[in-house]
This record gives structure tokens, C-alpha cells and sequence, in this order.
């Protein structure tokens, strides 16, 4: 099995569900690392990587999209907000919005 994800439990859950309504067989391993933060993360089956990939890639730009529409800038109220793409956030778990009026970096 790989991961497609790791993300909070409710969310993981959630995306699960997802999975499993595309017919896509899923599990969600949960655990604690040693600095007693909880992670989470949901596995689907080698064969399925590549169409979970894709359903997850999707339902992530949908969920971004949603957040943007009810975001504003907070330095000039702009809701005309993109997500940066930057390997070192991803990497760090980190998603930013750019404003498009302005530039500033918005955490999510």
C-alpha cells in the first residue's frame, strides 16, 4: 500500500470516504510521533495509486478554490487570492495564498 495523503484525522477520514465512494479501496493509519503530535495518513492499494492520486490532486484544488472564494486579503481585501506553488512549503506541510493586488503571502 501507498500513502496519498497525510493530513489531520477528521480530514483523512473524510477523504477516505471520498475514496471509497470512487470505488477506491482506502485505509487511514493514525499514530503518534515522539513529540506526541498525532498524524494521519490514508493508504490505498498500488494498483489504485495513480487514480487516487489524481482524485486526491482534484478534491485539493476544489478544497482550495472553496477557501479562496471565502478569503480576503488582509492587508487590501482583495478576494482575488492564488495558492503558491513552492516545493519548500509543501514540503513543510505549508499551504500559502499570494494576493494578486498586493502580493502579500497569506498562511492557510
Amino acid at each position: 500500500m501507498k500513502s496519498v495523503a497525510s493530513l489531520d484525522p477528521g480530514t483523512c477520514a473524510t477523504l477516505a470516504s471520498l475514496l471509497k465512494e470512487q470505488q477506491i479501496a482506502c485505509e487511514v493509519r493514525s499514530g503518534t510521533d515522539e513529540n506526541g503530535l498525532e498524524w494521519s495518513e490514508v493508504l490505498v492499494e498500488d494498483a489504485s495509486y495513480d487514480q487516487a492520486c489524481d482524485f486526491v490532486e482534484a478534491w485539493q484544488n476544489q478544497k482550495d478554490l472553496e477557501n479562496r472564494r471565502k478569503r480576503k486579503c488582509p492587508k487590501c481585501e482583495s478576494y482575488r487570492l492564488q495558492v503558491v506553488q513552492d516545493e519548500h512549503y509543501e514540503q513543510a506541510g505549508l499551504t500559502v495564498i499570494r494576493c494578486l493586488d498586493c502580493g502579500a503571502l497569506i498562511p492557510c
